[in-house]
């Protein structure tokens, strides 16, 4: 029996239209609401952000849109909406992630999809004028558009243009590609060097060469779709980097950061917890 191997392809919605937001004051969490002014008192042991789901309304016999907030105090959870009331966790549904795509190949065709992409990659290296290939230990495609190859010389690795112009120097232990979303389903690509043995800085450079951060921890994931950077200075404290803007999204430093989940990320200062949303923005009871 051959063996089949199934690809999902999802997409993501989010809604992101909460007008209250998770602020704790003294040990207790309640909701502020843009000007962080307390709207729904501190009393819960946990709370999450707002965010929007569906609800069946039986009597409309239809879906309608609702924000609703997880929160916990003695162990039990349960959602509340904006104006305190509670509703049935149950009855949510979640439409930030959903499956509109469902493909299939058996093992033999991954193969040949595999050797194909292999092949192709050889072709466009062996392009490289010989004399530009010969001045390195190894030679590797890196991206097509634009035209980049990984390149390795007495231990150390680099990127150099089809050309052979240097983009970044043959001077790091290793070369890692991340990527960011700029638009829907279109990302922009970035290189993280380094050297000396991971004790840093961990260096990240543009698709074109240019330096643009320094970073004193190893790369850590905040965001789905990687638009934001948690960057790390010598004493430990964290900035947050967004890459579509390209600057930091505040001027404020952290001790801890969590992940953007739904706009909104749990941070630490000083002992403190609270909330900051993609555009820098701080929610703290007053």
């Amino acid at each position: 029996m051959k063996n089949i191997i199934f690809l999902l392809l999802s997409c993501s919605v989010f809604g992101q239209n909460a007008t209250l937001f998770p602020a704790k004051k003294g040990d207790k969490w309640g909701f502020v609401d843009q000007n962080n002014k307390l709207v729904i008192a501190p009393q819960y042991d946990v709370a999450y952000p707002f965010k929007e789901y569906k609800a069946y309304d039986p009597q409309a016999r239809s879906y309608k849109k609702v924000m609703s907030a997880r929160v916990r105090l003695h162990d039990q959870s349960k959602c509340i909406l904006e104006n305190h009331t509670e509703t049935d966790c149950k009855k949510l549904e979640d439409p930030s992630e959903y499956t509109d795509n469902f493909t299939s190949a058996t093992e033999t065709e991954v193969k040949a999809m595999q050797k194909k992409a292999s092949d192709e990659k050889q072709e466009i290296i062996s392009q490289l004028p010989e004399n530009i290939r010969k001045q390195y230990d190894s030679v590797d495609l890196l991206s097509r558009s634009p035209l980049l190859f990984m390149v390795k010389k007495n231990g150390k690795s680099g990127i150099i243009s089809n050309t052979g112009n240097v983009i970044i120097p043959i001077a790091y232990n290793y070369i890692e590609t991340h990527r960011y979303e700029t638009t829907p389903d279109h990302y922009e690509f970035y290189f993280i060097a380094v050297s000396h043995n991971n004790t840093g800085p961990y260096q990240y450079y543009s698709k074109e060469g240019k330096l643009f951060l320094e970073n004193y921890q190893p790369y850590s994931s905040i965001h789905q779709f990687g638009k934001f950077a948690a960057v790390t200075d010598k004493k430990g404290k964290k900035k947050i980097y967004s890459q579509v803007a390209g600057k930091y999204i505040n001027d404020k430093t952290y001790d801890k950061l969590s992940m953007f989940t739904d706009g909104m990320m749990l941070v630490t200062r000083e002992g403190k917890d609270f909330y900051i949303d993609e555009s820098g923005k701080e929610y703290i009871a007053r």
